[in-house]
């Protein structure tokens, strides 16, 4: 499965046409082997545009990594084909009920 190239320093995928960043935040305690205080808490979608690589054979879709610790980081989340159409089918039943729940019409 191919993989986007890391950032060397960082060992971050790279957006397309822009640097990885992270805010700065509180360092997490000494014993946060496992420590909740830095876990990954969600990641939500940055407002740009999926891009496909066609060479990779993947696309790359810009996300915002929100840890407990207050931490974010932006990252890329990286589709091989299949995940590309299940990911897809899986948007396209959410935005149905989301239209769904709006309209309170029977299917």
């Amino acid at each position: 499965m191919p993989r986007a190239p890391r950032n060397s320093t960082t060992n971050q995928a790279p957006e397309l046409g822009a640097t990885p960043r992270s805010t700065p935040a509180a360092a997490p305690p000494e014993s946060a082997d496992t420590d909740e205080s830095t876990m990954l808490r969600h990641i939500t979608p940055l407002k740009r545009d999926m891009q496909y690589d066609h060479e990779a054979a993947q696309a790359v879709l810009p996300v915002r990594a929100h840890f407990s610790d207050g931490r974010v980081v932006d990252t890329t989340v990286v589709f091989d084909p299949d995940q590309m159409q299940v990911f897809s089918i899986q948007l396209e039943r959410a935005i149905a009920a989301r239209q769904h729940a709006f309209s309170k019409t029977p299917w």
